[in-house]
């Protein structure tokens, strides 16, 4: 198993705030792990800060390069026929979509959990932090289908693309590859680091 020298992505939260040209790289590196990963009809399940580790970077773009680890509750294709009438409870509260919590697996899940990440990486906070236990915050999901309130101090471009992630209608919500043309994505990202080859 290949070693994370510098631990998770919820580390480094903790220890630090994130600038907003981190925050852009670093979710465009996550973009293209689940780019890659929904088109092989992989739903991760579980994507937090805890689930991404952090490696040294040799292109000089970004401190660390991230990868997405532990795929336990990921779901394949192949995993459709077992789950039928079944509905298994996966995934950590605070990043889990409201369909998600009545059972439903799809990849759009994982795009909400991103967008729980993004607010994360950008305020140091969960957007949940202030529930007391983890069965309100599953009852506001699950009955109520609210989105995390995103927060005033970000960029217009930052507002909009976490806005596409919080759809509370799965179908509504943009994919992965959708993601990685956004223009907090796109514009900012080659404007922000114009020598970055990724």
């Amino acid at each position: 198993m290949e070693y994370a020298p510098h631990g998770s992505l919820g580390d480094l939260i903790k220890t630090e705030l994130l600038s907003e040209k981190e925050v852009i790289l670093y979710t465009h590196m996550i973009l293209k792990g689940l780019s890659c990963m929904h088109e092989k009809g992989i739903v991760h399940c579980d994507l937090k800060p805890d689930n991404i580790l952090l490696f040294p970077s040799l292109d000089g773009c970004a401190k660390y390069k991230l990868k997405i680890a532990d795929f336990g509750l990921s779901k394949t294709k192949e995993d459709e026929n077992t789950d039928l009438g079944e509905i298994k409870f996966r995934g950590t509260p605070y990043y889990m979509s409201p369909e998600s919590v009545r059972g439903f697996k799809e990849t759009s899940l994982d795009i909400w959990s991103l967008g729980c990440i993004v607010i994360e990486m950008s305020t140091g906070l969960r957007e949940w932090w202030n529930f007391q236990t983890t069965n309100q915050l599953l009852l506001k999901l699950a009955l109520l289908k609210e989105a995390p309130k995103i927060p005033d101090q970000l960029s217009c471009n930052c507002k909009d693309f976490l806005e596409k992630c919080l759809r509370k209608n799965p179908e509504q919500r943009w994919t992965a590859k959708m993601l990685l043309d956004h223009p907090f994505i796109q514009k900012e990202y080659q404007m922000s680091s114009p020598t970055c080859n990724t």
